[in-house]
């Protein structure tokens, strides 16, 4: 009988954001198989962010982070600033990068 090897493909998450004062959400993204991997804050009342990522799209020890994590780390940041004119409305933040 032949082995055949089979590959899972499974989807990666997408980045997400998560207010410090809402760590109910971020452990449930966490359960999901979320990763933290630093924070951004607003750049007008410092209110801060933690970032999510697959562990696949974060460097490890000595490796750079993948493209999809210096995008969505740069996108966050801005978006973060952008939301102070509303108040911050969202406990987190998501975006397909």
């Amino acid at each position: 009988m032949d082995r055949v090897s089979c590959k899972l493909t499974t989807r990666r998450l997408e980045p997400v954001a998560v207010s410090l004062s809402a760590k109910d959400i971020a452990f449930s993204f966490v359960q999901q198989g979320y990763v933290q991997s630093g924070k951004v804050e607003c750049s007008v009342c410092h209110r801060a962010f933690v970032l999510l990522f697959d562990k696949r799209d974060v460097g490890s020890h000595g490796k750079r982070h993948s493209a999809k994590y210096s995008q969505a780390f740069r996108y966050f940041r801005e978006r973060v600033t952008r939301d102070h004119q509303d108040g911050h409305p969202l406990e987190h933040l998501s975006k397909d990068i």
